[in-house]
């Protein structure tokens, strides 16, 4: 930010000005006797002085304009920094040392000087002096304690003649924001809110692969509802979505709080329980089965849905997401074929 011009060539020119000086006039001592080559000698080192005495003048006139124009440059740089949309913040040891007004607005003080020698670790949540580079994403709290999301790159610099760290900062709330919209789009069952097939499978494979390595179980069920379409027919897809809210809802209150609830399509749930064994999944399944045998009521009308569920289990079943799936949703149609509102594991003939 400020601009430093080294002055000790300045101060080395003043000193060299009074030792010749002081050489002329121990000279002019020495020549009390003139002689002929007294004199031409007093002559050449006056005509040198002189000359020196001119170079120093002409030295310290360029550095003068040379320092004016720095200064006047400084001033502009500054005056462009306070005109940038992007805030501008710049720490030394964590302490703030300076910030444009944009930086300002943007931590929630209404002038620069609120900000300063506050500790950047007391608004921004990230190591950022440790840090250094491109977009960083971190959380920041303003003064009134509102947070918000800011990106922010941090650079090494020179601020009046010491190290410091600069922030070019931004406020990307608004572009996270539309980030989560979207990723709801991806990843999200717009009916149930539960998550969709995409997710429980990104989620499903990343699973696969902690548990080969580290050699963890988890199990998978998959569950198609009763005599859903007769219902779905006979009151209305009106009653049948809410319905299928409601089952939604049911589901996630069966399974702890890290288990994975998912729509698939249809009528068709799945749900991941990592580190489950195989009586851990008969205990939900029968939860489950007991919570949906509970009738739920629909625009007035009592209604009872049941649902068949089928288990796969890693490694047993499979060792990856497809062939457990699948081996799952067979599991189901053995449930279906013995009676339905029941579970089944996964049996081979």
């Amino acid at each position: 930010m400020n601009v430093f011009i080294s002055r000790n060539r300045l101060v080395l020119a003043l000193i060299a000005l009074i030792s010749i000086l002081d050489i002329l006039h121990r000279k002019v001592l020495l020549y009390v006797g003139i002689t002929s080559s007294g004199i031409w000698d007093l002559a050449s080192d006056i005509g040198w002085s002189i000359a020196v005495i001119i170079l120093v003048f002409w030295y310290f006139q360029i550095g003068k304009k040379i320092i004016h124009q720095a200064n006047e440059n400084e001033k502009h740089y500054r005056r462009l920094v306070e005109l940038l949309p992007e805030a501008i913040i710049v720490h030394r040891d964590g302490q703030i040392i300076y910030t444009n007004q944009a930086g300002a607005s943007l931590l929630g003080a209404s002038s620069p000087t609120e900000l300063l020698n506050h500790y950047r670790k007391d608004l921004i949540h990230s190591e950022l002096g440790e840090n250094l580079g491109l977009n960083n994403q971190v959380k920041v709290k303003r003064l009134d304690g509102t947070t918000f999301d800011m990106e922010v790159t941090a650079t090494n610099i020179e601020y009046n003649g010491e190290p410091a760290i600069e922030l070019i900062a931004r406020d990307i709330t608004n572009r996270k924001r539309q980030e989560d919209i979207v990723e709801k789009l991806v990843y999200q069952d717009t009916l149930t809110g539960l998550p969709n097939r995409r997710f429980f499978m990104d989620k499903m494979n990343q699973l696969v692969i902690q548990s080969r390595k580290n050699n963890n179980r988890f199990a998978v069920m998959f569950l198609d509802l009763d005599g859903f379409k007769q219902i779905n027919d006979s009151l209305g897809h009106d009653a049948g979505d809410t319905l299928l809210k409601q089952v939604g809802n049911h589901l996630k209150g069966c399974v702890r709080e890290n288990d994975i609830v998912a729509r698939l399509a249809g009528d068709e749930f799945t749900i991941l329980l990592p580190g489950a064994t195989e009586k851990d999944c008969k205990l939900v399944a029968q939860r489950i089965i007991d919570r949906l045998n509970t009738p739920i009521f629909i625009t007035g009308k009592k209604i009872r849905i049941t649902t068949s569920i089928g288990i796969a289990l890693y490694p047993q079943n499979g060792h990856d997401a497809e062939m457990l799936i699948k081996q799952a949703d067979m599991a189901m149609y053995q449930a279906k074929e013995q009676g339905k509102n029941c579970y089944r594991f996964l049996k081979v003939s």
